[in-house]
């Protein structure tokens, strides 16, 4: 559970930083500049501090078959994205004018490593459920956005910044579809019933067992001879 809010919180940042770049994209880069830093750097510290906490736990939550085969719960992945966020916000809160200019390069990388995040929770989704492919058209979306900005930026020079902004939505709101994913599929496991099938197979295979074991006993008995009392050998 804490991962999920932890989702919607980085969605949320990630919403509050593009509606932001969207809206004063032109006013006051400087400030902006240090916002997202700070906000970066929040939604990353947050998302480091929730994956230590749910690896101690993994072994609680994560439930197998017997084939091995992941029936509930997820693994926390590494937050590369958190790490990167930290890295990211500290630098543009403490140097913002030096990373103006490189604002848009700096904002597309992130949403490159958000996309490949997204990717590894939809593919642990999958061996669940199946996720049907507009769950992965979205992140690729984003993905191939962010990648425009780093190496063809002269596709969106016009308005670099609105673009990303945009994108940064996308991002956050593709962040809660996700995360609401995650809770039906843990939902859904938590509240199926167990199966009577396993239990009637075990009773309906326990009773030729006893049935032979009295045959047996059944069969001893008759082959065993019968040695006469002593009635019997005194009369004889």
């Amino acid at each position: 559970m804490k991962t999920v809010q932890n989702t919607f919180i980085r969605a949320l940042v990630s919403i509050i930083i593009g509606v932001l770049l969207i809206r004063y994209r032109e006013d006051t880069v400087t400030w902006l500049t240090i916002l997202i830093g700070v906000l970066f750097l929040i939604t990353g510290l947050i998302s480091c501090i929730t994956y230590l906490i749910d690896r101690k736990h993994r072994d609680d939550t994560v439930v197998f078959d017997a084939n091995g085969r992941q029936i509930s719960g997820f693994r926390p992945t590494f937050p590369i994205v958190g790490i990167g966020s930290m890295v990211l916000g500290a630098v543009l809160a403490l140097m913002p004018t030096v990373f103006t200019t490189g604002l848009v390069y700096i904002i597309a990388a992130v949403l490159i490593l958000g996309a490949i995040n997204q990717f590894v929770v939809l593919a642990a989704i999958n061996r669940i459920i199946r996720v049907h492919i507009i769950f992965w058209l979205l992140p690729c979306v984003v993905l191939f956005i962010g990648g425009i900005a780093i190496i063809k930026p002269q596709w969106i020079a016009q308005a670099p910044l609105f673009v990303i902004g945009w994108t940064l939505v996308l991002y956050g709101v593709i962040e809660c579809i996700d995360a609401f994913k995650v809770m039906s599929v843990n939902r859904k496991y938590k509240q199926a019933p167990t199966s009577p099938t396993a239990t009637d197979a075990v009773e309906t295979t326990a009773e030729p067992v006893e049935s032979a074991e009295s045959v047996d006993e059944t069969a001893a008995s008759m082959d065993k001879p019968t040695l006469p009392t002593d009635t019997e050998q005194k009369n004889l």
